[in-house]
């Protein structure tokens, strides 16, 4: 039975390439074209949000990859800590205006990057 299912599937697999031969396709993209794809589509009904977000995201990223450089540094740490509580008040005021932002409010990146931020400032969301 499981070989039939696969035979199946491959014939499936195959008829899609050559459909999409056919209309001048050449078959599944590479994933840094789907990247791009991604990056390149609107980032929702709430572009300036996505933004927000992914330049807080970019920062606390840049700070956390400092701290794991120097583990001994109390001023990175510092930082680190004060930046957290600086993100903490726009998270809440961005779940107080239009609640959790989806992908369609802020685009898939955006999404992202308020889930890592709210994970960072332990919000409950219920």
């Amino acid at each position: 039975m499981r070989q039939w299912m696969f035979a199946i599937g491959m014939m499936l697999a195959a008829s899609a390439v050559c459909a999409g031969e056919a209309a001048g396709q050449a078959g599944p993209a590479p994933v840094a074209q789907q990247q791009q794809q991604q990056q390149q589509q609107p980032q929702g009904t709430h572009p300036h949000i996505a933004a927000e977000l992914l330049a807080m995201v970019e920062r606390d990223q840049e700070v956390r990859r400092r701290q794991d450089a120097a583990r001994d540094s109390e001023s990175i740490r510092a930082e680190m800590i004060a930046l957290d509580a600086q993100h903490e008040p726009k998270i809440k005021a961005i779940l107080a205006d239009i609640g959790w932002p989806g992908v369609k409010a802020v685009g898939a990146q955006g999404n992202q990057a308020m889930w890592l931020l709210a994970e960072i400032c332990k919000l409950v969301v219920a």
